[in-house]
């Protein structure tokens, strides 16, 4: 090194004091060039637009001083995991059909008159009908879940992926009601209808084994006449029901748990949101609209509208008042949902209210 690069000590000391060069490797090269790194620095500094760039480093700080809110898990993965064991992942496992957004589809409508064919004979002309479906347009499930940044300094990456988890169950559980709740009408632009909107229920013949077994037939009775179709059927249910029938004691009954199991020969469904509906759902003719698209989004300065009814309207230039995310050391995760479904056939549903009284409860 020549002198007029050498640099004391103490020099160099000083050089390290003022400069963050480590942070950004100038020492190796400093070394590999033969220039006293301060110097390496500078010319640096003086070729380049934005000196925060350089300079921007982190500071060690003592275990337990500092906090990270952890990242949203994977969207397409987690949505698929959310989703897999609800009504709608189900009823997908069962032949579910989905079809793209904005694009119309037709049902097709009567039997196929196929026939058998002789040697050298021709084959029957197969005539199909159609009838048309509307396309099934965008629709969006959206919500922001805001908690504390102290509530998250306090928990472990692991409790915060637990708060991930709870977040997951409390959105499949709001997909379930909207699928399976009879008051849910669809409001063009905004939400679908549910599944059971439709459909006229049939009213319980009451708690007794004797009545469970009554209802049984008259759902079933109702979905053969007015639908016709059971070999994709399916049946849904709340647990507490799954389980008040099991503990009948009939043999009808005897495969039905918490998961679902068997309903009398039908496979059951098992959700908490189905409430005293018991439905039975031609799998094959419900048709989603789901192209896997979702946001998982997390943001600390975001201003927001802390209300679970926001009255803002971008569309209409109307405002609200909004609270500070940052200001209030708040996080906020937005969950963004993009689905839609219809019934293929207005018949392909049926169901009936009934709330049996759990086994080895008061009836």
């Amino acid at each position: 090194m020549s002198t007029e690069h050498a640099m004391t000590a103490e020099q160099y000391k000083r050089a390290l004091a003022r400069f963050p060069f480590k942070a950004f490797g100038c020492e190796v090269e400093a070394r590999a060039r033969m220039e006293p790194p301060d110097q390496l620095v500078r010319s640096r500094l003086a070729n380049t637009i934005g000196i925060g760039d350089y300079l921007r480093h982190k500071d060690a700080v003592a275990a337990g001083t500092t906090y990270q809110v952890a990242p949203p898990p994977t969207t397409e993965a987690t949505f698929a995991e959310w989703e897999a064991f609800r009504v709608l992942g189900r009823l997908r496992a069962f032949g579910a059909p989905t079809v793209p957004f904005l694009i119309p589809t037709s049902t097709s409508t009567g039997d196929l008159a196929f026939g058998w064919t002789g040697e050298g004979l021709a084959a029957p002309a197969v005539e199909m009908t159609f009838s048309p479906d509307d396309a099934l347009p965008v629709l969006t499930l959206s919500g922001i879940v805001v908690v504390t940044k102290d509530l998250i300094r306090r928990q472990t990456p692991t409790a915060q992926e637990f708060l991930y988890q709870t977040i997951g169950q409390k959105y499949g559980a709001f997909l379930d009601r909207q699928l399976l709740d009879p008051t849910l009408a669809a409001v063009p632009g905004t939400n679908p209808a549910s599944l059971t909107n439709a459909a006229t229920p049939l009213s319980s013949a009451g708690t007794s084994v004797a009545d469970m077994v009554t209802d049984h037939r008259a759902l079933v009775s109702k979905m053969a006449g007015q639908h016709g179709h059971l070999e994709r059927v399916v049946a849904i249910m709340s647990t507490k029901n799954a389980l008040a029938l099991k503990g009948s004691g009939h043999m009808a009954f005897a495969g039905l748990t918490r998961d679902g199991g068997d309903y009398a020969g039908i496979p059951a469904i098992c959700s908490d949101s189905a409430g005293t509906v018991i439905a039975l759902v031609d799998a094959a003719r419900i048709v989603f609209a789901d192209d896997g698209q979702g946001d998982l989004e997390l943001s600390e300065q975001a201003d927001i509208e802390m209300n679970t009814a926001p009255t803002q309207d971008a569309t209409a230039g109307t405002g609200a008042t909004l609270a500070s995310l940052w200001q209030s050391r708040l996080v906020g995760l937005r969950i963004r949902r993009v689905i839609n479904w219809r019934l293929a056939e207005s018949t392909a549903v049926q169901y009936l209210t009934a709330d049996y009284a759990p086994a080895g409860s008061p009836a």
